[in-house]
Formats: C-alpha cells, sequence, structure tokens
C-alpha cells in the first residue's frame, strides 16, 4: 500500500484518536477542578475572626488554641465528602486509563505509516543521487505523516505530565500547587494545535 493510500485511512483514524483524547481531556480538567473545589474546605482559611480570638482570650483551652494555630476551616464538609472525593479521584484514575489506551491505539497506528515514511525518504535520498526528484504528493505524505508521528510524541509526553499530575493529587495538597497542574493538564505544553488544524483543512 503506497503511503498516500495508507495516510488516507491512517490519518483519520489518528485525527478521530486526537478528538477522544481532547475529549477525556476536558473531562479530566473538570473533574480536577471538581475535586479542587472539594480539597478547598479542608484548607485552612488563613485568617481567623476577631470574635474567635476573643473567645480565645477569655476561654483559653489547648485543644482551642491548636485548632486556631492549625487554621480554621473554611466550610463543614458535606457528609458524603468523602464518597464523593473518592468518586472524584476513581474516575479521575478511569480517565487516565482511557487516555493511556488512546496512546497505545496512537502508537500501533502510527508506527506502519512512520516506516512507509521513512522508506519514502530513503527513496528521496537514493534519488537525488541520480537527479530525480520525489513526487509533490508523495513530498505532502510524508510532511504530513511526520506531523502525525509527532502527535504521537507529543501525547506520549502529555500523558506522562497527567500520570504525575494523578498520581499528585492528595487530601494535603496545597490548592496553588493543584491550580497549576490544572493548568498544565488544560494548556498540553508538548502539542502544537494549530498544525494539527493545519493538517485537518
Amino acid at each position: 500500500m503506497s503511503l498516500h493510500n495508507l495516510l488516507l485511512t491512517g490519518g483519520d483514524l489518528v485525527l478521530e484518536l486526537w478528538q477522544e483524547w481532547q475529549v477525556e481531556r476536558g473531562r479530566g480538567a473538570d473533574l480536577l477542578r471538581q475535586i479542587q473545589a472539594r480539597l478547598a474546605c479542608l484548607q485552612p482559611s488563613g485568617t481567623v475572626l476577631p470574635i474567635v480570638l476573643d473567645l480565645l482570650k477569655e476561654a483559653p483551652s489547648a485543644r482551642f488554641e491548636a485548632y486556631v494555630s492549625n487554621g480554621c476551616r473554611k466550610d463543614t464538609p458535606a457528609p458524603d465528602f468523602a464518597d464523593r472525593l473518592s468518586a472524584d479521584m476513581s474516575e479521575l484514575h478511569n480517565i487516565l486509563h482511557r487516555s493511556q489506551q488512546l496512546v497505545q491505539r496512537l502508537e500501533a497506528h502510527t508506527a506502519p505509516l512512520q516506516r512507509a515514511a521513512m522508506e519514502a525518504l530513503l527513496l528521496k535520498r537514493d534519488h537525488s543521487l541520480t537527479d530525480t526528484r520525489m513526487q509533490p504528493p508523495q513530498e505532502a505524505a510524508v510532511d504530513q505523516v511526520l506531523l502525525l508521528v509527532a502527535l504521537a510524541v507529543a501525547l506520549h509526553k502529555e500523558l506522562a505530565l497527567m500520570e504525575h499530575v494523578v498520581s499528585a493529587v492528595s487530601l494535603d495538597m496545597p490548592l496553588e500547587e493543584l491550580t497549576t497542574y490544572i493548568c498544565m493538564w488544560e494548556l498540553q505544553p508538548f502539542v502544537d494545535e494549530e498544525a494539527i488544524v493545519a493538517f485537518q483543512s
């Protein structure tokens, strides 16, 4: 099968996997924000109301003083807080698992494209010795395949980032750190989305 024909069949499948990746990434970002909101009620407020300080002066106690020094909680968690947080964490792991499967499928589908592109590049090199050029459609197909391979490599790096984020989320995680992870999750720093848009058009 020619590189062009491989690209027609494999390219559409790769773009389909990319769209599925985007859906999972969006779900993960929404879920991380939900987890962040749940964890916020466990974090110390950082400020102690004057009335609380007055109570501590009037009726000092070791437990009350420890409570104030550790920081008052912003909200009282709902009775089913632990169940909801556990369900969120379970779904986050499910999203990660589905994303891992997408990357594996993507790598499996780009491998034959990559081999065909390498053969075309070697053929081009051989032809350059005899002053014959690769046909323009073949050159365009090689460029497109290399872009799809770059996408697979980028998503592999994105997956490593997602794995790090999921393993790092914990009850005592500072909210600022989680905010940073959410931003990284949403930004996809390793993916050139403009190149993907150009490929789709």
